[in-house]
């Protein structure tokens, strides 16, 4: 599956893509960052919301940012799907003030260990091939 990346203002590109996130009979897509040094998948309290969870919920657990801020998140597993492929993986919900929005990311446990990721940042591409497996094809 291929991707192109996203330009945010001039000179700002991102690895930015679609996911479809399904809880019961509700689903919401979402565009998220993939970032390979991010350990786990982190969205928007929001998303959860619109699903229908109870965020707060779930597995009460601390974030911690590139600078070192940390959050409180609350962790579901939720069944995600990307370029036809759907599987289950844990998600982080961060609660924000309302006005306030966390931008989604795709990491290491839940995404990249499911599949692989070749960034071509001069294409503007990103190539994704899923790993054998629990995914199902759509």
């Amino acid at each position: 599956m291929r991707f192109c990346y996203r330009h945010f203002g001039q000179g700002v590109l991102r690895p930015v893509i679609p996911i479809t996130v399904e809880h019961g009979d509700r689903s919401v897509t979402y565009e998220v960052l993939l970032n390979s040094a991010a350990d786990i998948n982190v969205f928007d309290s929001e998303i959860g919301w619109l699903l229908g969870l109870d965020v707060t919920a779930g597995t009460r657990q601390v974030v911690a940012g590139i600078a070192g801020q940390t959050a409180v998140a609350f962790s579901h597993h939720l069944t995600l799907s990307v370029g036809g492929w759907r599987f289950l993986a844990e998600v982080a919900f961060i609660p924000r003030p309302a006005g306030e929005s966390v931008p989604g990311v795709l990491g290491g446990r839940g995404f990249f260990d499911r599949f692989l990721v070749k960034f071509d940042r001069a294409a503007e591409e990103i190539d994704l091939r899923p790993r054998i497996g629990p995914e199902t094809r759509l």
